[in-house]
């Protein structure tokens, strides 16, 4: 898949790859953990490659929320053993911005934290809804809605360099769910981050939705939950 361009998006820059940044470090390299170190032409590929397409805003936030809008996950009242956060990651507590501030800048590229991200199917206790996990916390999930139109990503940024972009607001793919380096306010199922089209970072990854047959007998049930985390 990664020399494959069967399923770039048409944007895509001329030449890209598809491998990971982090494909090298131990931390991050584990088949059992979210892929992360990509970015969203990487995910776009590979959810087409794994039959499936990245899910929008909408989308994402339903298999979060379910149909009661709760804050979290797991429910309206937060509990940090159901999340990995920031202070899960650092085994420091974090009371406010300025020990947020504090904590982050010992962030080691190669080395600290030892163990960043947890493996996909980690914290059942967390489960959204639909049974969906690591929906608040260990990696940002991108999505394929735009974060100021909240319409589908239509970039149109091929031949260009970042810096000639990174002030369009069409260069904005919109962020759920929190990370290892988020404090709780983050971790909401509302939450709403941004991130530029072509940033790769170590606390942004992805899952892929699939669609599935509509059951004419199932009424007004919940709909099957049809995210999963991708590992590649």
């Amino acid at each position: 898949m990664r020399d494959s361009p069967e399923f770039d998006h048409p944007d895509q820059p001329a030449g890209k790859g598809h491998a990971p940044a982090h494909a090298n470090d131990p931390r991050f390299n584990r088949p059992e953990l979210p892929v992360v170190g990509v970015d969203w032409y990487d995910a776009w590929a590979f959810a087409g490659w794994a039959g499936g397409r990245l899910p929008s805003e909408d989308e994402w936030e339903r298999a979060a929320r379910g149909t009661d809008g709760r804050t979290y996950p797991w429910g309206d009242a937060f509990e940090p053993d159901r999340v990995h956060y920031v202070e899960g990651a650092f085994s420091r507590p974090v009371p406010d911005l300025a020990h947020l501030d504090a904590v982050l800048v010992t962030a080691d590229p190669d080395a600290h934290p030892p163990a960043p991200v947890l493996p996909a199917d980690s914290l059942p206790e967390g489960a959204a809804p639909y049974g969906a996990l690591q929906m608040s916390g260990n990696v940002w999930e991108m999505t394929r809605t735009n974060y100021f139109t909240r319409e589908d990503m239509d970039p149109f940024f091929k031949g260009r360099r970042p810096v000639e972009f990174m002030n369009r607001k069409d260069a904005f793919h919109a962020l759920r769910g929190g990370s290892w380096t988020s404090p709780p306010p983050c971790l909401a199922t509302h939450y709403r981050g941004r991130d530029l089209i072509t940033d790769r970072h170590s606390e942004v990854g992805f899952r892929c939705v699939y669609s599935v047959d509509a059951d004419p007998e199932a009424g007004n049930a919940a709909p099957q939950d049809t995210e999963e985390e991708a590992v590649p």
